[in-house]
C-alpha cells in the first residue's frame, strides 16, 4: 500500500544515526518527523516512533524544521509526516502549504502541544483534520499506521474532513452490553436532555427519574454548579454507574471526573447510540 520510492539522499539533510544511502533501497513505509524533539511533552511521540521502527529504523528521517524537509527535495516522498508543534505560529502558512504540496498523498499528523492546543479556534493554518492535541496524538498515529500498512480497512481521513468526521475516525463504538438499561439523564440543557432521552428511548432503554442503573451526566459547563450536581448524583445513587458526556475530553478533565466515581467519559460531539448494537460513542 505504501509508495516508497528510491532517490539519491542529499548529504546536507539531517539523518538518524542508522540511516545511510545503502539501507533504504527496499524500505517499507517512509516516515518524516519534523520539529523539536527536545520538548518534554513530545517525548511520548518520539518513544512511539522508536518502538514502532525498532526493526526498521532507517525508515525514519528527522528534520528540525519544515524548511529542512523542503530543502531536501531528493529525499523519499514520505508516507507519514509527523510534525511536532510546540507553540502557535511556529510554522508559517507558506511553509505549511509547501509541505502539504510535496506529499499530497501522505498521511499527516500535527502533534499540537499545550501552548497551541486551542489554535483550531483562532487560527486556520492547518486543516483541522491533521491537527491533534499532543495527549491524543499517539492514538491517531496508531490509526494512521494501520491504514498505511493495510491492517485496517477503514477509509482514510481526508484533509477536508469535518469535525464530526474527525471524531468518528478517532473514536470507535464502546459497547454498553446487550441488556436494556434503566437510565437517568442529568443535563442543565433542556434541549440536549430531550435529545438524549429520545435517542436512548428509541434504542429500548428505560428512562427513569429514580433508582437508575446508569446515570448519563452532562458535565458542561464544568463549574461549581455541575460539581455539586455530580456530587449529589453520586451520593443519591451510590450503586449506579455514571457516564459523563462533555465537550471537554482532555486527560486533566478526565482525571478530575474520575475522582467523583465516573466510570465512562464520552465526547458530546460524537455521542449517539447505534441501533441494534447498544453502543455508545
Amino acid at each position: 500500500m505504501w509508495r516508497a520510492r528510491r532517490a539519491k539522499i542529499d548529504e546536507s539533510k539531517e539523518m538518524t544515526p542508522l540511516e545511510d544511502d545503502t539501507t533504504k533501497a527496499d524500505c517499507g513505509p517512509v516516515i518524516a518527523l519534523i520539529g523539536n524533539r527536545d520538548h518534554a511533552e513530545m517525548r511520548p511521540i518520539c518513544d512511539w516512533l522508536s518502538e514502532l521502527l525498532q526493526a526498521d529504523p532507517q525508515s525514519l528521517t528527522v528534520y528540525s524544521t519544515i524548511v529542512g524537509r523542503l530543502e531536501s527535495a531528493n529525499d523519499l516522498i514520505p508516507d507519514l509526516i509527523v510534525l511536532l508543534q510546540g507553540w502557535s505560529d511556529e510554522y508559517s502558512r507558506i511553509e505549511i502549504l509547501q509541505l502539504l504540496a510535496i506529499a499530497p498523498l501522505a498521511r499527516v499528523v500535527v502533534c499540537a502541544g499545550a501552548w497551541c492546543e486551542s489554535d483550531g479556534r483562532n487560527r486556520d493554518l492547518w486543516p483541522q483534520a491533521v491537527r491533534v492535541p499532543i495527549w491524543a496524538a499517539t492514538e491517531r498515529l496508531h490509526h494512521e499506521w494501520q491504514l498505511i500498512t493495510g491492517q485496517h480497512d477503514r477509509s482514510p481521513l481526508l484533509w477536508s474532513a469535518s469535525k464530526e468526521e474527525v471524531f468518528a475516525f478517532d473514536n470507535t463504538p464502546v459497547p454498553l452490553g446487550v441488556e436494556r438499561l434503566t437510565i437517568l439523564v442529568d443535563s442543565p440543557d433542556p434541549a440536549y436532555r430531550r435529545f438524549l432521552i429520545d435517542v436512548l428511548g428509541a434504542e429500548g432503554h428505560q428512562l427513569v427519574a429514580d433508582s437508575p442503573s446508569l446515570v448519563l451526566f452532562d458535565a458542561d459547563p464544568w463549574d461549581s454548579g455541575r460539581v455539586d450536581a455530580l456530587n449529589a448524583v453520586r451520593h443519591r445513587w451510590p450503586l449506579a454507574e455514571i457516564c459523563v458526556v462533555s465537550d471537554e475530553a482532555s486527560p486533566i478533565c478526565a482525571n478530575e471526573l474520575q475522582e467523583f466515581g465516573v466510570t465512562q467519559i464520552r465526547h458530546k460531539l460524537g455521542f449517539h447510540l447505534q441501533r441494534g448494537s447498544s453502543c455508545i460513542w
